[in-house]
Formats: structure tokens, C-alpha cells, sequence
């Protein structure tokens, strides 16, 4: 019998993606427990894949947060750079297709998408059967 450290093991490779075989010679036990760990601990299992996917969501959300920053100051200065130049100069052309270019990516990602709790329909287990798209 396996001890409890082995099993929280297999469910962190498990919720992390690792196949049953990698996890087998990892841990040095058969396929068919891990199977059957698989089949007694699958709320956990479950649960820990679900607190992995909102992790990489965190992830991207503050990457993207990290781009409208960015995008946002370097369209403030270009901005600043265009009020002080001579609009008949050819760097100005460019400067302009420069705010366009960051104006329109920051257009983009600043349409923020609010949800209530009754847009959403969950079966019991909690699993997301159908949402309002608006």
C-alpha cells in the first residue's frame, strides 16, 4: 500500500498532464493504481486540474494587462511627440501610422465583458453547461 505523500504526487503529475505511464515509472507503481486512484480520488483530481487552468488564465490575464500598459504608454508618447512636430515633416507620417497602429491594439483588448450569476447554467457538479454570450 502506498502512502499518502505518493498519492498527493500522483495527483499533482496527473493534474499537470502526465500520462499514466510516465507517472508509473515515476512513482513505481502499476498502471492499474494509479487507474484506480484516478477513479477514488476524482473530485481532487478534478479540482486541482481546474485551479491549474485558472492559474494559466492569471497568467495571460496579467500578460495582457502588462500589453494594454505598454501599448497605452507608447501611444501616450507618440501622442506627446506629434503635438510638439511640424505636421509637414515625413517622420510625422510615420509617427501617425504609429498611433494608429497602437491606438487600434489598444482598442482591441479594452472591451470588457461583464457577467451576472443567472448567465450562466451549471449542472451539479459544478461543470458549466451553457452561458449567455452578449
Amino acid at each position: 500500500m502506498k502512502n499518502q505523500k505518493t498519492k498527493e504526487r500522483f495527483l499533482e503529475l496527473r493534474a499537470n498532464g502526465m500520462s499514466y505511464n510516465a507517472i508509473s515509472n515515476e512513482l513505481d507503481c502499476s498502471k492499474q493504481t494509479l487507474i484506480d486512484w484516478s477513479k477514488e480520488l476524482w473530485m481532487e483530481l478534478h479540482n486541482l486540474r481546474e485551479a491549474n487552468k485558472e492559474a494559466l488564465l492569471e497568467k495571460y490575464r496579467l500578460s495582457q494587462m502588462a500589453r494594454i500598459q505598454l501599448f497605452g504608454e507608447q501611444l501616450q508618447a507618440i501622442t506627446e511627440e506629434l503635438a510638439g512636430r511640424d505636421l509637414s515633416t515625413v517622420s510625422t507620417e510615420r509617427l501617425y501610422e504609429l498611433a494608429l497602429k497602437y491606438g487600434n491594439a489598444l482598442g482591441e483588448t479594452t472591451n470588457p465583458k461583464f457577467y451576472r450569476e443567472e448567465d450562466f447554467t451549471f449542472d451539479p457538479m459544478g461543470k458549466e453547461l451553457a452561458s449567455w454570450e452578449g
